[in-house]
């Protein structure tokens, strides 16, 4: 990883150390989001599932 902007100090954090100081909440959502970018597609948290796509509230018809 190179980053290349004298103005700004970048940390790298691991993963499971960030999620071991979350909430279950806010893991659960780091990780759908994390996976999400993986493999390039969008997924939501309904009811404590996991669901493919966007929320139905935000897909304009």
């Amino acid at each position: 990883m190179t980053y290349r902007d004298p103005r700004a100090d970048m940390r790298v954090l691991p993963t499971l150390r960030v999620l071991n100081d979350q909430p279950a909440p806010g893991r659960l959502r780091i990780l759908v989001a994390l996976q999400a970018l993986a493999i390039g597609e969008t997924a939501y948290i309904e009811g404590g599932m996991v669901r493919p796509s966007a929320p139905p509230d935000l897909i304009q018809a």
